[in-house]
């Protein structure tokens, strides 16, 4: 591509052009020497004498002798008319010069007498008459008169038009010039005159000029350049053709164009840049300019001028130069020589990127011969590419991002290299190959964003994965997960039990829903313990529960394989088949009465297997696992053992040994039990690495350590006495009154490559705080004891995210208020209206469908059946609001709502600063797309907010229409995330301001102070607030032809869970953990679910136990439904699972609907 200025915007010719000038400076060039010469005097030598100088016929009586006079002058030239300044692009420029002499005296004051001036030789101090410049047979004789006469009457000044000849005397750089000066008659005695030759009215030449100005250096910014090199110019990237590789600036970004200029003159100037465009999608130019400046503007004074984004085109590769001028079309002056020519193209168009891989196909693929399994390295391939405005060009695609958080970024550059998950494209491909490690068994997703060169941002695509379990990997004790490294599992504020991990964001990981409490009173203040399982052949842990509200059972949590606990199984009473003493023997009052039930139950923790942990290695399709797990429970201030059953007991119910084992008859009721596994190194004279238990002394904080020794035949001497036995740990101590929940597991921090590094503890403080506190030993691995704890606890705490209020808006059609269903409970008086009421004005409840999906038939009147009440908004009037804040704005949250807007600007949620809203989410009529903002200050006017202006099409606002909205704040990255319909719809950034706290808002904006701006218009349902950051699920919904659910997948709608279970049954349940229904293929470990493309939904045997996985012989369970393609199975939000053919005609249902 060619780009060249157009030639008729410039001028013809060869450059630079000029304005005719008129804008100059001044200089004056002065009388040097002087003589007058006497026609009746002839010899008489008058130089530089100092008298007026007679010019004219002298005929009068003062005359000693009649004659003519003459006037000669030699004037000096001012050498700043023809001098270059250093710098200057060319010499000075004469625009105009005058030669002005004052007449002193006249001998007739009333005669108008014309003057000459002539171009004569040079004068020395020999001039005389008869050795002068000009001849004397005629008025100047020989010399060349200039110009016209100048005509005078009496006194003044004269002046003679001497421009063409000082122009050539500063062409040719004379010194000096010689005149003279006489009147055109020399023989009438009226025309005699002086000329003065005093300083100041002595004859001298005014020469008004001009330099040209210079222009340099110039700079476009944004820089352009290329994102995948890191390097930017100024102005072009060099070469013989730079407009053939020119750099790029992104979308969103005016650009400016500056050049440094100085006028060597020292005029005033001002700067015309002129852009033009040359492709197949058009051609132009248009000229702006910078206005006036000073004589000198370099740097960040350079004159500039900016680029409006109307001006810029998409695709476009523009060209500009400048040149600097001290006049204007008024003025006329001089302009610079034009400045290199500079190019950058515009590409506002984000790429986009995809990711596959041949050895983990995609979620949804059968897979019946995997190539890699969990915790395997494999190659993935990024694709990506840069879309093309028609005619004109793109940037192309310069790298690639990956992560594993779904978060958006920016920020992030080409050059951060692969340590930081960044991979350069291949240009010749738009790929780049990378490798990872999925940890996890089960489902795993990765995020890439790809950037092109010009710095714009794909959209986040995800890629989900199914990798299978390792038959070859060896399970780890304390692993909930799956993905072979120890998790801690702890009640949050809401009671639900959440799984946090050095690999996991525990925002979204919720373990077991408070509904599956027993009571349904949630998990707060109940023993949670976990190091393998009362089952048998078990890779990851189960949960162990002793709960308040059900002090007399103990409960089995059973792990779906991937960390969700949706199944709890009671445990009745303790094994009492024989009760013994820590040596084996038998008590002397046979099982005491406390052990017929948990009831005396304070504390309990599962500690692995008394003599040693092993595993099983896997048998075919049969994973490797672990040896149960053993029980030790502090009954009636005394400490009991129940051992595990053995490994080939797998009647079901049967979980211990049948002995109960009294370790201590001493108080431990003063001791926080903590499980920490194996922390005493090897057991000398063995391979075993048996359990410890510690133990934090309330009184004072220090923990104690208990060990267990004696391999195949445990020593439990250690348990005798709290206080007497076993060592105390140094390095913390952990008072009860700053962190209440204390606990441990193996090797949370990381440790070496060649062996499990010490079990470390960790802690919950009062503000829901978890921190790590690393465990030390004599080699830094757990093979010789722990010995102490770092001092300083794991920098990087995790606060446990919670939700903060929940309003359904199903209140009655009248209500005044809006009902919290946190802390809500119905059974309790004074718990109706939930932890945070909402006042409601002008607000009328009213049945909507906010989900759409099918109504059943009402059996009686055989017609759907009416669904719950929504929020309905006047647009004028109606409003919700709580009496004081939920969200903090300065932390991370999510809110979310079922919005239907009837009109554009009303505010969905929102909640008050002092004058403005600190954050709000609404359907914005400029461009008709949902926005969520965050206030930056709180004026009392003006609009301070940062806003999700990155938007995509799943922004787009629909009328009239039920729409999923949830809006995000990472506070960490400063992240704002707008998610519509489960899809990221915006992003922005956000800098947390600090806004007084007031109430939370629901239909209604407050702006300067205005607590009724921005009414919504349309219905409102299902509002939440959570104090953490939102991300994506890894499945949606709604299941096609090809989805495949594999063991530890699931489906979310807002208020069900299908799930399908590592035991092989698929089963729907409420997000509280109630199961609705299931296809009751239990007993089948391994087993899947597919939506077939005939439409039938089906539950097969493992694979790769059969040759022809999916094949009908295998079937567990099928919906009936084939010879339907097209159809799609819908997890819905009122809770039923259906089957929906290509006209959304129901074909199957699980007939669970509970709206």
């Amino acid at each position: 591509m060619d780009l060249t200025p157009d030639q008729n915007v410039l001028g013809k010719g060869t450059g630079p052009w000029y304005l005719d000038p008129s804008v100059s400076i001044s200089r004056d060039s002065a009388t040097q020497h002087w003589v007058q010469v006497q026609e009746n005097h002839p010899d008489t030598k008058n130089y530089d004498v100092n008298s007026p100088v007679g010019t004219g016929y002298c005929a009068y009586s003062d005359c000693t002798g009649y004659g003519r006079y003459r006037a000669y002058f030699d004037i000096g030239i001012n050498s700043d008319i023809y001098n270059q300044p250093g710098g200057a692009p060319s010499p000075p420029t004469v625009y105009d010069s005058k030669l002005i002499a004052n007449v002193s005296d006249a001998s007739s004051p009333s005669t108008n007498t014309p003057f000459g001036l002539y171009w004569t030789g040079a004068i020395n101090t020999n001039t005389t008459w008869n050795a002068q410049p000009c001849g004397t047979n005629g008025t100047m004789a020989g010399c060349q008169k200039i110009g016209n006469s100048a005509s005078l009457t009496g006194t003044g000044p004269i002046s003679f038009d001497v421009t063409s000849q000082i122009q050539q005397a500063a062409s040719q750089h004379w010194g000096d010039w010689t005149v003279g000066i006489a009147p055109d008659d020399e023989n009438n005695a009226l025309y005699r005159h002086h000329l003065s030759i005093s300083p100041g009215s002595a004859p001298h030449i005014t020469t008004n000029y001009d330099i040209q100005p210079s222009a340099w250096g110039p700079t476009t910014s944004p820089k352009p350049g290329f994102a995948s090199t890191g390097k930017y110019f100024d102005c072009n990237s060099g070469g013989t053709n730079p407009w053939d590789n020119v750099g790029w600036i992104g979308a969103n970004q005016t650009v400016k164009l500056a050049v440094n200029t100085w006028s060597p003159a020292y005029l005033s100037l001002h700067t015309s840049f002129n852009v033009f465009w040359n492709s197949t999608a058009g051609n132009g130019s248009y000229n702006q300019d910078s206005g006036w400046g000073g004589s000198v503007n370099t740097d960040t004074n350079a004159q500039n001028t900016t680029l409006a984004l109307s001006q810029l085109q998409d695709g476009q590769v523009y060209g500009w130069h400048a040149g600097a001028y001290d006049g204007d079309a008024n003025n006329p002056g001089l302009g610079s020589p034009w400045t290199q020519l500079c190019y950058f193209g515009i590409d506002r168009t984000p790429p986009t990127v995809s990711i596959s891989s041949p050895e983990f196909p995609p979620s949804g693929t059968p897979n019946p011969t995997p190539q890699k399994f969990a915790g395997q390295q494999a190659r993935f391939t990024l694709h990506g590419t840069d879309p093309v405005p028609t005619g004109a060009a793109a940037s192309g695609v310069a790298c690639y991002r990956v992560s594993t958080n779904p978060s958006p970024v920016t920020g992030w550059h080409c050059t951060d290299g692969a340590t930081n998950g960044v991979y350069l494209n291949n240009t010749a491909t738009n790929s780049a190959d990378f490798n990872t490690t999925p940890g996890n068994w089960g489902t795993n997703i990765l995020y890439a964003q790809a950037q092109d060169n010009a710095g714009n941002y794909s959209q986040p695509a995800a890629y989900a994965f199914y990798a299978p379990w390792n038959p070859a990997s060896k399970p780890v004790l304390g692993d909930v997960t799956g993905d072979g490294k120890p998790d801690i599992v702890v009640p949050d504020n809401a009671g639900n039990l959440k799984i946090v991990s050095t690999t996991i964001d525990p925002t979204n990981s919720v373990s077991a829903n408070a509904s599956l409490a027993p009571g349904s009173q949630g998990w707060a203040g109940a023993q949670i313990s976990h190091r393998g399982s009362l089952l048998p052949a078990k890779s990851v842990d189960d949960l162990i529960a002793h709960v308040p509200s059900d002090p007399t059972n103990l409960y089995e949590l059973v792990n779906n394989g991937s960390g969700a606990y949706t199944v709890k199984t009671p445990i009745s009473a303790p094994p009492t088949d024989s009760c013994t003493d820590g040596t084996g023997n038998p008590l002397p009052t046979d099982c005491p009465a406390e052990l017929t039930d948990w009831s005396q139950t304070s504390q309990i923790v599962a500690i692995g297997r008394p003599e040693g942990d092993y595993y099983t290695p896997a048998n075919g399709s049969t994973p490797s696992s672990v040896s149960r797990t053993s029980l030790i429970a502090v009954i009636n201030k005394h400490l009991w053992l129940f051992h595990g059953a053995p490994e080939s007991n797998k009647i079901p119910g049967f979980y211990f040994d049948g002995t109960a084992v009294e370790l201590s008859s001493a108080d431990w009721t003063n001791y926080d039990l903590i499980n920490p596994g194996p922390a005493n190194g090897i057991t000398p004279g063995t391979t075993a690495k048996q359990p410890t238990l510690w133990a934090r002394n309330r009184t004072d904080g220090t923990i104690h350590a208990y060990r267990i020794t004696g391999g195949n035949t445990p020593n439990y001497s250690d348990f005798a006495n709290p206080a007497t036995n076993g060592i105390t740990l140094p390095g913390i101590t952990l008072p009860v009154s700053t962190y209440p929940t204390v606990g441990a597991s193996a090797d949370l921090a990381g440790g070496p490559t060649t062996a499990n590094a010490p079990a470390d503890l960790w802690t919950v403080n009062t503000s829901n705080q978890l921190t790590i506190w690393t465990g030390t030993s004599a080699d830094g691995t757990d093979s010789t004891p722990v010995t102490g704890f770092v001092t300083t606890g794991s920098p990087n705490t995790v606060t446990l995210p919670t939700p903060k209020g929940l309003w359904q808006l199903n209140d009655k059609a009248n209500s005044t208020t809006a009902a919290d269903s946190l802390g809500q409970d119905l059974a309790q008086s004074g718990t109706a209206l939930g932890t945070h009421p909402g006042t409601a004005s002008n607000v009328t409840f009213s049945p909507d469908n906010p989900s759409g999906a099918t109504l059943p038939i009402d059996p009686n009147t055989k017609a759907p059946i009416t669904p719950p009440n929504v929020a309905v908004f006047n647009g004028s009037t109606s409003k919700i609001e709580t009496t004081g804040p939920i969200v903090d704005p300065t932390k991370s949250f999510t809110v979310s709502a079922w919005a239907k807007p009837s009109a554009y600007n009303g505010v969905v949620l929102g909640q008050d600063a002092g004058n403005t809203q600190s954050f709000m989410l609404w359907p914005d009529s400029n461009g008709n797309v949902w926005h969520f903002a965050m206030a930056t200050a709180d004026p009392t006017n003006g609009w301070p907010y940062d806003v999700t202006s990155d938007v995509n099409t799943n922004a787009n606002v629909q009328l009239n229409t039920w729409t999923q909205l949830s809006a995000s704040y990472n506070a960490t990255t400063g992240q704002m995330s707008l998610y519509v319909n489960g899809n990221l719809a915006g992003i922005g950034q956000h800098k947390p301001f600090s806004s007084t706290a007031g109430s939370f808002t629901i239909g209604r904006w407050q702006n300067n102070g205005n607590k009724n701006a921005s009414p919504f218009s349309g219905s409102i349902s299902d509002v939440s607030v959570y104090n953490a950051p939102s991300t994506p699920g890894n499945l949606t919904a709604s299941m096609a032809g090809g989805t495949v659910l594999h063991p530890g997948d699931s489906a979310y709608s807002s208020r069900t869970m299908l799930t399908m279970q590592a035991d092989g049954n698929l089963v729907l349940y409420t997000l509280g953990g109630l199961p609705l229904w299931s296809t009751n293929t239990n007993g089948h470990p391994g087993a899947y679910a597919t939506m077939q493309a005939d439409g039938n939904l089906v539950v097969y045997q493992p694979d790769p136990k059969f040759t022809t996985p999916g094949a009908a012989a295998n079937s567990l369970w099928s919906s009936g439904t084939p010879n339907n393609p097209g159809a799609t199975a819908k997890v819905q939000g009122d809770c039923n699972f259906v089957i929906y053919d290509t006209n959304n005609k129901p074909l199957w249902a699980s007939n669970t609907y509970h709206p």
